[in-house]
């Protein structure tokens, strides 16, 4: 106590010193400190008040503006509003116009913007025609994004950050993913091109060139212009507020880019608190692997078909898969771990939810799926026949490790259409059936391609339905498709359905060589689609965006040698495919699954879940938007931050029946959906593993 009280003392007769020196000195020098404050205060009062009158001067002066460019502004701005309102599902009328003038009206945000921004940089001649063209490429790149999302629900940045995903030089070889043919790619490429430069030089000719359709604005009626906008936008969104449902104000609030909001309306149903599993690769055989008695060494066929959905498995459309089905073990209901290729092959191959997809492929020393690992380290080799281009986003790195080093084969891929591929695959796999799978053990992955869009076929083995657009390898591309199923479903779904026949066609041929070789009682068969497919159902083409049935439903069939077939209770989702097909060889996944190295469930077992979950590939790399599935029922749920490890809740915006109804619970309390939903899903943040 003596020690701190000296110490402490010492330093405050020290700062007392140095506080009474500054004291003297300010005192001894207080008429000059007043006269400096004096000469500060007088300046600064010369220096506001020569920039005030410089100001006010210059909001009262006109300054010169093109009649061009707002005009083309103003045109692509209400196409796009015209595109984005008649996607809301607005009847014509007072509302439709109402809507549409909120989102047309931001042009002239933008345009005052650029006005009030020009005049800054007036002096500087370059920022004409620099901002004129940014002004005019913006628009464009609106009306482009509005174009893709009411198409298939993905926004611009997404698509671009895709078909440059590998770097500048990948971009010709992703553009080929895409399914077009190749002279329409050439086209539109080519079209790209073309609207760069022109803009440019429209740009540069509008204010290098012509001195007449030129108008002129003070600053004040820029400001007064804006001032408008917003009113504007406010009044008229308050206007129709009532007459909006809360999926259409949240698709506008969500979707249109450059958007102001006044909307007032119930952003989500329920929140749960958790946060979300942060990235740990998971792609190492650790110790010893636990077995079940004596392992068995079934050859093993895994069937992966593109955009197959379940409701084409009929005895009009795939007649033998359909007959196949019946000899197997499938369940309830079926579901796509993820809504876009990428995340099925990653989901069936790897066994781990699509969460982890986007940080596994910025992993540079990737060893690949564990489960093939497993199998390759049990003795089996690992065989690829694919009609598909594997490397489409990494994938074939993020499956099968950095050199490919997890397949002991995986077949080349020439320049041929997705059917003639899927014939040369076939004819593959028919022939290593008879001569070399009776000899060894095999795990055979098979992706088959022909109904990737346009949806392609051959004209053997099957009778096609008609009518459909175009011939059977080349269809309409992707715009008129859309126009066409407004008009005649059936010109773009039948070629969907001949697609399907064809593989069908296909399927049963190597089925029958399974059955006829030597190893037909031992071989295991097992059939997923990547994801669904939509044609229209709720406003969108293609796959990628939404969590309904057509975008997710996916055949989920086993064929086992010594288990019954029949249907199951519950759900099988692609995660479970690997852990079911383990557990079949006697491989107990039970440690793989409590260390987070595999995401889905045996099957086979007598306790199968009740739930499981997809998630939205057409947003960004990590998803944010999810659904809960069970047969009965639809849980639509994003999480807090679109950056999902950063989100401390999720929020629930739908609930859907099994007829992808909106399911409106009596009092529409947070209390009650919570209620229910805990009832239906018991326990889904515990047994979902991306959830800490």
């Amino acid at each position: 106590f003596v020690k701190f009280t000296l110490k402490f003392s010492a330093y405050a007769f020290v700062l007392l010193g140095v506080v009474k020196w500054l004291v003297v000195m300010l005192l001894s020098r207080a008429d000059q400190l007043l006269n400096l404050g004096q000469k500060i205060n007088q300046q600064l009062a010369s220096s506001l008040s020569k920039g005030a009158r410089l100001v006010g001067a210059e909001f009262v002066k006109r300054y010169p503006y093109s009649w061009l460019i707002a005009l083309s502004v103003g045109v692509l701005y209400a196409l796009s509003a015209t595109m984005f309102t008649s996607h809301m599902n607005i009847k014509p009328g007072g509302v439709y116009a109402m809507v549409w003038g909120s989102m047309f009206c931001h042009v002239w945000i933008l345009f005052s913007l650029y006005t009030l921004v020009l005049r800054l940089l007036q002096h500087a001649y370059w920022a004409r025609y620099v901002l004129g063209y940014l002004l005019i490429m913006f628009s464009v790149y609106l009306t482009v994004d509005v174009s893709l999302y009411t198409l298939n629900g993905m926004h611009a940045d997404h698509g671009i950050g895709m078909l440059f995903y590998g770097g500048l030089g990948a971009f010709i070889n992703n553009l080929r993913f895409t399914g077009l043919p190749t002279s329409e790619l050439a086209v539109y490429v080519f079209i790209v091109v073309v609207l760069i430069l022109s803009v440019l030089f429209f740009v540069y000719w509008i204010e290098k060139r012509t001195q007449k359709l030129k108008f002129s604005l003070t600053g004040l009626q820029s400001l007064v212009i804006l001032a408008i906008a917003v009113i504007c936008i406010n009044g008229s969104q308050k206007w129709v507020e009532s007459e909006l449902t809360g999926k259409q104000i949240a698709n506008y609030e969500n979707h249109f880019l450059f958007s102001l909001s006044f909307y007032q309306y119930k952003p989500y149903l329920v929140s749960f608190p958790t946060e979300l599993k942060p990235f740990k690769r998971q792609d190492k055989i650790k110790g010893q692997l636990a077995v079940k008695g004596e392992l068995k060494d079934n050859d093993i066929y895994l069937f992966i078909f593109e955009s197959l959905r379940s409701d084409m498995v009929s005895a009009e459309i795939m007649p033998h898969l359909s007959d196949f089905k019946k000899e197997s073990l499938y369940f309830e209901k079926g579901v796509a771990s993820g809504n876009a290729t990428h995340y099925g092959w990653y989901s069936i191959i790897n066994g781990l939810q699509p969460f982890y997809w986007d940080r596994y492929r910025n992993v540079r020393d990737k060893k690949g799926s564990l489960p093939l690992q497993i199998f390759k380290a049990l003795g089996y080799q690992i065989n690829v026949y694919t009609a598909k281009d594997l490397s489409y986003l990494g994938s074939d790195k993020i499956m099968f490790g950095e050199s490919l080093q997890a397949v002991d084969y995986i077949s080349d891929h020439p320049d041929l259409s997705p059917p003639e591929h899927d014939v040369r695959i076939s004819q593959h796999l028919i022939s290593d059936v008879r001569r070399k799978h009776p000899h060894g053990k095999y795990l055979n992955l098979v992706f088959l391609d022909s109904s990737h869009y346009p949806y392609s076929w051959l004209d053997q083995g099957i009778e096609a339905i008609e009518p459909y657009d175009g011939d059977s390898i080349e269809g309409p591309d992707v715009s008129k498709a859309k126009r066409l199923i407004k008009k005649d479903k059936r010109l773009v779904m039948n070629r969907y359905k001949n697609s399907m026949k064809f593989m069908d066609y296909l399927f049963n041929q190597v089925v029958q060589a399974i059955e006829k070789s030597p190893s037909q009682n031992e071989s295991v068969i097992a059939i997923v689609g990547d994801h669904g497919q939509q044609f229209m159902e709720h406003g969108y083409m293609l796959h990628g965006f939404t969590l309904f049935d057509e975008d997710i439903d996916v055949p989920i069939y086993f064929k086992f040698p010594d288990e019954p077939a029949g249907i199951k209770s519950g759900v099988a989702a692609q995660v479970d495919i690997m852990p079911t097909l383990l557990e079949y060889i006697g491989v107990n996944t039970d440690h793989l699954k409590q260390q987070g190295q595999l995401a889905g469930h045996d099957l086979l077992s007598v306790n199968t879940h009740q739930f499981a979950l997809s998630s939205v590939a057409g947003e960004q790399n990590t998803p944010f938007s999810y659904a809960l599935v069970s047969p009965q029922w639809k849980v639509l749920f994003k999480t807090e931050q679109k950056r999902p490890t950063d989100s401390k809740f999720i929020h629930v915006v739908r609930v859907l029946d099994q007829n992808d109804q909106d399911y409106l619970i009596s009092d529409e309390s947070r209390a009650a959906y919570k209620q229910f939903i805990n009832q239906q899903f018991p326990d889904f943040l515990k047994q979902i593993d991306i959830f800490q």
